[in-house]
């Protein structure tokens, strides 16, 4: 598992009570920023006071699409 995965895994954990987790959508731009850093080799960007969870939500979905069928 990517560590970067147990870095959103852990920020949606700790907001777990948030109604529509993955159904609202997180900041296109944020979401950008975030997977740019991830992709420049940040294990585990920090968040901003800007981000919110449903940025790290969005980023996990980008991520899953991204994937390639095994």
């Amino acid at each position: 598992v990517p560590i970067f995965l147990r870095w959103c895994f852990d920020c949606i954990r700790r907001s777990i009570k948030h109604e529509g987790l993955f159904r609202k959508s997180g900041g296109s731009q944020r979401v950008k920023e975030l997977m740019a850093r991830i992709e420049d080799g940040l294990l585990t960007p920090s968040l901003s006071s800007s981000n919110t969870v449903f940025d790290v939500c969005s980023l996990f979905k980008e991520f899953l699409r991204r994937l390639t069928y095994p």
